[in-house]
């Protein structure tokens, strides 16, 4: 579950698998699954394995690489899901039509009588096309339920494919999940939707940078629901500062997002501070509900035993999280040395905790040392616990 999504809900656990292989005719394929567990007490234990429902194709499935549950419902996005047809990569043959890395989203409804997650239906693009990544992309948040659960808003990056992006909402009316609107990028905007972020019940955070890719300014975008969907426009748009290209290059994308509660918190990896070059900081935003804006809140600046604070170093690798309130907050730090980084050999990271107290300040709570050598590929924050996934070993602290 080296790249996977995962979800907390209640007492339930999600960990998405999407590389996981099956074999047949002598070949080993991607086929991905959804490992589901319930914590009783202190403990949690093994319910089943879900597999995606449909007949699997040529290259797998990658069945997982999205999750998010809510409201006894449970979202799963197959990134290559390709059962509307094709499987020729565009790159190889691109005069030949292709629905590669198209994606889809899978609903499961919880069962209670019977304790287990079952099967209700499919969503999938209106336009699907290659390297849409409807709803599954192994390294973002692509779904995004508000508080009720009746209301999912998922993204359809489609960066690959030279596209702005969208993000496709969805309310649940007399037990199905329809489509009720589709939200393009706002002008200007590329790399639209690669994260989709619930704030409060009411209003969701989607990512985007400039168009071009010399101007590294990202962007986060807050939408609020209005009758059956969203505002067609941003109620608020962030702009971040520009990133200094000669001291990060392509790592400026892989800087840490996180949103929750009335939270947004932004990472950039390689800022200089008082520790010197490459430290990285952390800014926290609040959002104003009656102003409909963002606020910088707290700037957290990495010290001398940081480095890199923030960084997303692997594919599919989150080092910064929010719990569901937005009152917790948990940053990794990987190491301290130049570019380029080798995360192969890195020596390790840190994982810092910081808590909101009611003067609405953030304080450093707890230093958590990474068990063993290398990188924790994710970690998550529910309730009071944070999940960290260490190649296959998991560990709640």
């Amino acid at each position: 579950i080296r790249d996977s999504n995962k979800y907390a809900w209640r007492d339930w656990l999600f960990l998405g698998a999407p590389r996981e292989c099956t074999f047949r005719d002598g070949d080993e394929f991607q086929d991905g699954a959804v490992y589901v567990y319930r914590r009783t007490g202190a403990e949690y234990s093994f319910v089943e394995k879900l597999s995606r429902s449909g007949t699997s194709i040529e290259l797998g499935d990658r069945f997982g690489a999205g999750v998010v549950a809510g409201g006894g419902y449970l979202f799963v996005g197959a990134s290559n899901d390709q059962d509307f047809g094709g499987l020729i990569d565009p790159r190889d043959e691109p005069d030949q039509p292709s629905f590669y890395f198209a994606g889809k989203v899978q609903i499961y409804k919880l069962n209670l009588s019977e304790d287990s997650w079952q099967f209700q239906q499919t969503l999938q693009s209106p336009t699907p096309g290659s390297f849409g990544s409807f709803g599954a992309r192994t390294q973002s948040h692509h779904i995004a339920l508000n508080a009720a659960a009746n209301l999912a808003v998922i993204g359809e990056f489609n960066g690959y494919a030279g596209g702005a992006g969208e993000l496709h909402v969805y309310r649940l009316q007399d037990g199905t999940w329809n489509r009720v609107q589709t939200v393009a990028a706002p002008v200007g905007v590329d790399d639209f939707a690669d994260t989709v972020l619930p704030l409060d019940g009411d209003h969701f955070a989607v990512n985007g940078a400039a168009t071009t890719v010399d101007d590294a300014t990202p962007k986060v975008f807050v939408f609020e629901t209005q009758g059956i969907g969203l505002n067609a426009l941003p109620v608020h748009t962030e702009t971040f500062d520009t990133i200094d290209f000669a001291a990060c290059g392509s790592l400026v994308f892989n800087s840490g997002f996180a949103a929750a509660g009335d939270a947004i918190a932004f990472a950039e990896p390689c800022a200089t501070t008082f520790a010197g070059a490459n430290a990285g900081r952390v800014r926290i935003f609040s959002f104003d509900e009656s102003q409909q804006s963002l606020a910088l809140q707290q700037t957290i600046d990495g010290g001398l035993a940081d480095g890199y604070m923030g960084l997303n170093l692997n594919v599919g690798q989150e080092v910064i999280a929010l719990d569901r309130s937005g009152r917790r907050l948990a940053i990794g730090a990987p190491f301290v040395g130049p570019l380029p980084l080798d995360p192969q050999t890195a020596t390790g990271m840190d994982v810092l905790s910081y808590s909101r107290n009611q003067n609405g300040n953030w304080n450093e709570v707890a230093r958590l040392a990474s068990p063993t050598t290398g990188l924790p590929t994710f970690f998550q924050m529910f309730g009071d616990a944070v999940l960290i996934t260490h190649g296959r070993i998991l560990v709640s602290e």
